[in-house]
């Protein structure tokens, strides 16, 4: 059921909730004329294409969040949700070409050329790896990393093709609300034991205190502890990737909507500076506590190892620091300088970055950067340009907030190398960028309410 709205009207909030962000003055673009926005979307038709991408995605979620069967380290399994979400791709561009309406495919090819640089980046990797593979026989490749970054811009696709678009992410903000939340309750329990899990995945959790931060629709007390609930999660990995995750999110809130409303607010200013407070207070009793049980509060973690694999890559990179190997070599390598029980001692940079920067050279980081900044980009032209007017608005920047902090994680962890954490890391790029130009073709109200 769809209504038609004024270019000049903004949506006004509704009493009881939040008005929406006014955003930095200059910067806002008014509506479009003709759009055509979905009251509730978690009521629109789901096509069966569309519940096949959704069992895709909540399979990588739980094969990340799954503390006993591992299925994302068996051979069999490891890859079953991008096959599935390979099909679910292909029978919706089939029926988006067969539709009588040729916009949906005129929209594929346009997220085909926005998402030109991870295109190119992914066939290049994966060109690199096969060669190495077939003709230099080494199995240790990078086949996975450009094999998942093809995922960005497959899930754009997507998005851009499939009438049920806002319903298959608003599902999927949930089933990630709940995936997150308890990673952070199981991770809580564990520090009381043996110490914390899903390390690698702070991009995933995190990130998602920022969509409640923003939420303009809801119970406001709800909301906010919901965000709080996700933002400090980050202090639960007890990792400085964590650490930096939460300081990233809290940074990325106060640009794009805190300091706002910090100024004008006095309100919010009042309730910002209990909360900081009681935050405050909060992280130093449970430093306090984990300390008299473990003496420690960050875990030890091999400094000494991740040193020494990180000036080999960068070695490898000043001999070629133009185009590296060509992702012709192995993605793992037997580390001597000492023993290392893991995996028999053959392991990988565990930089991603590095990694890039060894085989790739400063080409394959030029073009991350610039798949990267790209997306950001459309998203800031489209979907920010108006505040946070909807649920839709602050999905997007939650997403836009993993997009960063997942580049914090892959800096210094090698999870472009793992299926399922690749996977969802390069399906939020692409959930963003398709939503971002979908927003020029129409934009929908993405309110969560059932």
């Amino acid at each position: 059921m769809t209504q038609r709205f004024s270019k000049s009207v903004l949506p006004q909030a509704a009493p009881g909730q939040r008005r929406p962000s006014p955003g930095r003055p200059g910067n806002r673009r008014p509506a479009r004329p003709g759009f055509r926005v979905h009251v509730q979307t978690l009521k629109a038709p789901l096509y069966w294409t569309d519940a096949v991408m959704l069992g895709a995605l909540l399979l990588a979620l739980a094969f990340v969040v799954d503390p006993f069967l591992h299925l994302e380290r068996i051979a069999v399994t490891k890859h079953l949700p991008l096959v599935i979400g390979c099909f679910a791709l292909t029978m919706t561009i089939v029926g988006a070409s067969l539709s009588p309406g040729r916009d949906r495919t005129r929209r594929g090819s346009g997220v085909a050329r926005a998402a030109l640089p991870f295109l190119l980046l992914g066939t290049w990797i994966i060109a690199g790896s096969l060669y190495a593979r077939f003709v230099d026989h080494i199995n240790d490749t990078f086949l996975t990393v450009g094999l998942y970054m093809l995922a960005a811009p497959g899930i754009a696709v997507f998005i851009a093709a499939s009438p049920g678009r806002w319903r298959v992410v608003g599902v999927y903000m949930r089933a990630l609300s709940v995936a997150a939340a308890f990673m952070i309750l199981r991770m809580i329990a564990e520090h009381v034991t043996s110490g914390g899990a899903y390390h690698e995945l702070e991009y995933l959790v995190v990130p998602v205190g920022v969509f409640y931060a923003l939420r303009p629709h809801g119970s406001g007390s709800w909301n906010i502890c919901l965000a709080a609930f996700f933002l400090l999660g980050g202090l639960t990995f007890l990792k400085l990737t964590g650490f930096i995750a939460l300081g990233m999110a809290l940074a990325y809130l106060w640009i794009v909507d805190w300091r706002f409303r910090f100024r004008g607010d006095m309100r919010f200013r009042a309730r910002a500076i209990r909360c900081m407070t009681v935050a405050v207070l909060l992280c130093a009793g449970a430093a306090a506590a984990i300390m008299s049980r473990h003496h420690k509060v960050v875990p030890d973690g091999n400094p000494g190892y991740r040193l020494i694999t990180y000036q080999n890559a960068l070695h490898r990179f000043f001999d070629s620091p133009v185009y590296g190997t060509s992702f012709d070599a192995s993605a793992t390598s037997r580390f001597t300088a000492f023993e290392i029980s893991a995996a028999q001692g053959e392991l990988a940079t565990h930089s991603d970055l590095l990694d890039l920067a060894a085989n790739g050279g400063l080409l394959a980081l030029g073009l991350l950067l610039w798949a990267n900044v790209r997306v950001l980009r459309y998203a800031r032209q489209t979907l920010f340009a108006g505040g946070v007017t909807d649920d839709m608005v602050a999905a997007a920047h939650a997403l836009a907030c993993m997009i960063l902090t997942g580049v914090l994680v892959y800096a210094f962890n090698p999870i472009l190398l793992q299926p399922d954490r690749a996977l969802l890391l390069w399906c939020n790029t692409g959930l963003l960028l398709g939503m971002a130009l979908c927003h020029h073709q129409g934009r929908s109200l993405f309110n969560l309410e059932s």
